[in-house]
């Protein structure tokens, strides 16, 4: 139920599971209840009137069903949409392929807790076998989002050889 006359703020996190959107760019839309088709009295969305940025406002055009509103004529952005957190990631680099991909890890560090971290040396000649370090960041969450790179160096004969690079997120 919406509000009228202040900014309506709806807490996601307060129900159950979880809303991870891992496909890129999404869309936000709001469902009326009652028809408002033609009814300039009925309740509506506004905009800020300030330039519309294409791709990013939706309507649902009778007929046609969802459209680019900036095509259709609407002059603003919507004034409403989403407050977000990027998740923890550790994605796995290799750019001239010289190094192997012996360093992992399952997801990206999360302020507080603890990360663990694999290097895997056990094809390196006298390195060693698989080895798991595991640190916990700061609970400072100015770290959150914040990225950085990681790289293993394995030791033995016949010299010593760095690992692939993990591109970290921190996050959470």
């Amino acid at each position: 139920m919406l509000t009228d006359g202040v900014i309506n703020e709806f807490d996601l996190s307060l129900f159950p599971g979880d809303r991870v959107i891992q496909s890129g760019p999404f869309t936000l839309t709001l469902v009326f209840l009652n028809t408002n088709a033609g009814d300039f009295f009925a309740p509506c969305i506004v905009h800020d009137g300030n330039g519309c940025s294409s791709g990013q406002n939706v309507i649902f055009a009778i007929p046609g069903g969802r459209a680019n509103a900036c095509s259709l004529g609407v002059t603003g952005d919507w004034l409403f949409g989403v407050l977000y957190r990027r998740l923890p990631g550790a994605t796995p680099s290799n750019g001239s392929a010289v190094n192997p991909l012996t360093l992992s890890a399952s997801s990206g560090p999360v302020p507080g807790s603890p990360w663990p971290v694999n290097l895997d040396c056990s094809a390196h000649a006298h390195g060693g076998g698989s080895t798991t370090f595991v640190n916990t960041p700061s609970l400072d969450l100015a770290f959150c989002g914040f990225e950085l790179a990681a790289q293993g160096l394995c030791l033995g004969d016949p010299n010593p050889q760095f690992s692939n690079m993990l591109s970290v997120r921190a996050g959470s």
